[in-house]
C-alpha cells in the first residue's frame, strides 16, 4: 500500500507546537531558542516524529483488509484503499471507483487495502 502524504503544513504546524512544548518543559527553555532560529535539520527531525507518530495511529485507527472473507463481509457505504492506491466503495454489495459506473467483484480489490471510511453503526 502506497504511503499516504501528510498535509505539510498541518506537519509543520504540529511539529512547531511539540518544539514550544518540549521547550516550556526544559529547566531552560531559554537555551532552546525560537522554532524559526532552528536549522532545516533539526526542524525536520521535528516533523520526522511527528509524521511517524500520526502515521503510526492512522495505521492502528484505520484497520487493514487482509482477506477475500474479510472484504465480503464488509457493510455497504465502506470507503478502502486497495494495495494500488485505488479507492473503492461497497453500494449494494458490490465495488465501484470514483467516477465510475462500471461496477467491480471482491476479486477487482488488490489485497491488503486500508479502511478509509466507515458508516455509522445505529444500534
Amino acid at each position: 500500500m502506497p504511503d499516504t502524504p501528510l498535509n505539510p503544513d498541518a506537519l509543520a504546524s504540529v511539529a512547531r507546537a511539540q518544539f514550544e512544548a518540549d521547550r516550556s518543559e526544559s529547566p531552560k527553555p531559554e537555551v532552546w531558542g525560537e522554532w524559526e532560529e532552528q536549522d532545516t535539520a533539526q526542524q525536520g527531525l521535528y516533523r520526522s516524529e511527528v509524521a511517524e507518530t500520526v502515521q503510526a495511529y492512522l495505521a492502528a485507527a484505520l484497520p487493514e483488509v487482509t482477506e477475500r472473507e474479510q472484504l465480503t463481509a464488509l457493510p455497504d457505504k465502506i470507503v478502502l484503499e486497495d494495495r494500488r492506491g485505488t479507492i473503492w466503495q461497497k453500494i449494494n454489495g458490490t465495488w465501484y471507483t470514483p467516477g465510475s459506473k462500471h461496477d467491480y467483484s471482491d476479486q477487482s480489490v488488490m489485497l491488503p487495502a486500508r479502511v478509509l471510511h466507515r458508516p455509522e453503526v445505529k444500534p
